[in-house]
């Protein structure tokens, strides 16, 4: 498989998360930077196997950029270091209890 081009823009230490918009893919970097990339969600995915958690369907988030998670009646959110709210799906959240349960 080929590497996106876009990762050379930014290293995996500068990525806070990826959000998916239909066939396109935008990274949101630490100090606030966004890039728009080609490739689909997937693709990132599988380069980024570690390190990265997929919380919902459109959004993989860099465990590092994870400053608060807030847990409720079944609901899971989760704050980023950059101030962005991401919300877990409810059948990813066992996944994330058994992955990373320092965050519970």
């Amino acid at each position: 498989m080929k590497t996106p081009k876009i990762l050379k823009v930014a290293g995996e230490a500068e990525i806070c998360f990826f959000k998916s918009d239909i066939n396109y893919t935008i990274l949101h970097l630490k100090n606030g930077k966004t890039y728009v990339s080609g490739y689909t969600l997937k693709v990132f995915e599988e380069i980024y196997k570690d390190g990265f958690i997929k919380a919902n369907r459109s959004d993989l988030i860099n465990v590092k950029f994870i400053k608060d998670l807030s847990y409720s009646n079944n609901t899971c959110i989760l704050q980023l270091s950059n101030g962005h709210f991401v919300h877990v799906s409810r059948r990813r959240i066992q996944n994330l209890k058994k992955n990373y349960p320092s965050l519970f």
